[in-house]
């Protein structure tokens, strides 16, 4: 605000009277209250939760928000003068200002749609007017607020808006302003904005608006007119504010003026601005007044530039009749109902006032062609026995109902048949090893009908595998299954495994600083030691696991104790006797003995010699 101000006091004298609607009111007397409706309130400190106009009750720079219309004399051209009732002076224009505040937090950024001021000038004389502010918006609560000011006289008078004369001021727009449509003063309303006049108004102080627009005050001798819009059935000069006609159909306008008056209205100008959905019938216009009751041809400029009717005394009327066509079925705006919102004006020296009347007519459209079609089928492995499917779909004019996801085996046999969300997926588990598909069949609902869609790219294969085996390997044991020789022995190594696992190679060491490696297949190897003793052979196995090789297995019952014995020692030669034994009886008997024990002798040398020479020979 600091800075507007700032903008103001540097401003020209013939911006200075709109410009200076941006100012603080002057106090307003505490008797005046026309404000509504009742709604909740807010401070500056504790500002609204969210979008709600004028609410705010200890306002800085105009106090209570809920008192947001005020008036002044439109000569001022210094600070301040705005009150909530000014007298009147006939031939004076006043200006009207509204203020528009967001009261939303800044911090919640939330913004007003739709935004409009419109203000209700009354049409009648009276020695007091009043004059009603509304704010509304698309989402604010409450939808509009609105506040009455006014102006009084010792004698009758009327007010007429100054066409042009509506313009908004906020710190985007500076002290320059930006002009309204003069739609402020019919029941549309004009369209606000902070930085345009686009309806968006922003929540906090920084972009709050006052809008402006000058009235003038007629009267004594009031200057006023009425006028009246209504529509027909062509030919039948039955006239309403409504009418539901058919595509294609003609209808008739009716446009009234009549001088209310107390002083003749000069330059009366009749228009009308055909909607979308007609066209104007050309040669239709009808003029009819006090000279020509019952009407005339005239020109076809009403529904264009508008038709200037001449000048009227007081009590004087004008009537203006003229055709438009429907638009066909097929040309109709929308499907379904149409509102076809026709408004005409008629201007005078002493303003401008609007009236407008409806046609109702419906379109029948073709229902559009339904297309749905699955897109696209996700398969994705979230154990060894559990997955998960997803399918996406792309559906125009038609409404989704499901996904089933149909589960086939190998043989084509259905296991399994689950539904599905749109953008979701399934879970599905299935123990049973094997090759499997899936396929996604989109269900949708096209005018009251389902209907499935081709499968297409939605079938995917999937696989349950085995139970993963875990790999075993390790040295179950070496065997001694064979002593050949004294010095020569056979062993054998035994491997055990499980899963994926292979034997690459066995590392013998058989204790005496001799190894043989040897390949898988090789189990059994025979070795011979060169010496006597006590020897331990060992075996190390390298495996294949899982691709991966694992060198060095071995185990306690992988080692097995070898002796190699020493080569025995041969017995000694028997001594032959040096003397001959005695021939007599005695010893005689004793050489029998003797020649016995020495048969005996001789016989054991011969069989130890015989064993050491087999000993050898092993």
């Amino acid at each position: 605000m600091k800075k507007l101000l700032s903008l103001l006091r540097n401003v020209s004298k013939k911006r200075l009277i709109p410009v200076l609607a941006l100012v603080a009111a002057a106090a307003v007397p505490a008797a005046i209250v026309a404000w509504g409706p009742s709604r909740a309130t807010f401070t500056v400190d504790h500002p609204a939760d969210h979008i709600t106009f004028n609410s705010i009750t200890d306002n800085p720079n105009v106090g209570d928000e809920r008192n947001f219309v005020s008036v002044r004399d439109a000569s001022i051209t210094t600070d301040g003068g705005w009150q909530d009732n000014v007298t009147a002076v006939a031939g004076k224009e006043y200006t009207i200002r509204v203020y528009v505040h967001n009261n939303a937090a800044s911090s919640l950024n939330l913004k007003a749609t739709n935004t409009r001021v419109k203000v209700g000038l009354p049409s009648n004389t009276a020695k007091s007017l009043d004059f009603t502010g509304y704010v509304s918006a698309d989402n604010a609560n409450p939808g509009q607020v609105w506040d009455d000011a006014g102006l009084t006289s010792s004698s009758d008078f009327n007010i007429a808006y100054v066409p042009g004369s509506a313009w908004i001021y906020n710190n985007a727009t500076g002290p320059n302003g930006r002009q309204l449509s003069d739609s402020i003063v019919t029941s549309a309303g004009a369209p606000v904005g902070y930085d345009k006049n686009d309806g968006v108004v922003p929540g906090c102080f920084q972009y709050a608006s006052y809008v402006v627009l000058k009235v003038k005050v007629q009267g004594p001798q009031s200057a006023n007119f009425n006028m009246n819009k209504y529509v027909s059935k062509h030919g039948a000069n039955q006239w309403v504010k409504d009418y539901a006609a058919q595509p294609g159909e003609t209808v008739d306008y009716l446009v009234q003026y009549r001088n209310t008056g107390e002083v003749q209205q000069d330059n009366v100008i009749f228009q009308d601005t055909l909607p979308a959905g007609e066209s104007y019938v050309a040669g239709s216009a009808i003029l009819g007044n006090s000279a020509n009751p019952n009407g005339i041809k005239t020109n076809d400029g009403i529904t264009t530039t508008g038709l200037n009717v001449g000048s009227y005394a007081p009590n004087g009327n004008a009537w203006f009749i003229f055709s438009a066509k429907v638009a066909d079925n097929d040309h109709l705006p929308t499907c379904g109902p149409n509102k076809i919102h026709n408004v005409a004006s008629v201007e005078t020296d002493y303003g401008k006032k609007t009236d407008s009347a409806d046609v109702d007519v419906t379109k029948t459209c073709k229902p559009p062609e339904a297309s749905y079609v699955c897109t696209g089928l996700e398969v994705n492995p979230i154990t060894r026995t559990q997955f998960s499917f997803k399918a996406g779909a792309d559906i125009k004019n038609a409404d989704f109902v499901k996904f089933t996801y149909i589960v086939r085996d190998q043989d084509g046999h259905q296991v399994a048949s689950l539904d599905g969300a749109r953008d979701q997926s399934v879970l599905f588990t299935r123990t049973q090893t094997g090759k499997y598909t899936v396929e996604a069949v989109l269900t949708v609902r096209v005018n009251g009908q389902e209907k499935t869609a081709p499968v297409g790219d939605c079938k995917k294969p999937f696989e349950v595998t085995e139970q993963p085996v875990t790999p075993v390997y390790t040295c179950d044991s070496l065997q001694l299954v064979k002593k050949v020789s004294r010095d020569t022995f056979t062993f054998k190594v035994t491997p055990k495994t499980a899963g994926d696992v292979s034997v690459k190679e066995y590392t013998f060491d058989f204790g005496d600083m001799q190894t043989a490696t040897v390949g898988a297949g090789q189990e059994t190897q025979t070795h011979t030691y060169a010496a006597p003793g006590n020897y331990t052979a060992k075996v190390a196995i390298t495996f294949m696991v899982r691709g991966e090789t694992v060198p060095g297995i071995t185990s306690a019952t992988c080692q097995v104790p070898v002796t190699v014995e020493s080569v025995p020692t041969p017995p000694s030669t028997p001594t032959t006797p040096t003397e001959l034994p005695s021939t007599g009886p005695v010893e005689a008997a004793a050489g029998l003995i003797g020649t016995s024990s020495l048969g005996l002798g001789v016989h054991a040398f011969i069989n130890s010699r015989r064993a050491m020479r087999d000993a050898m020979k092993r």
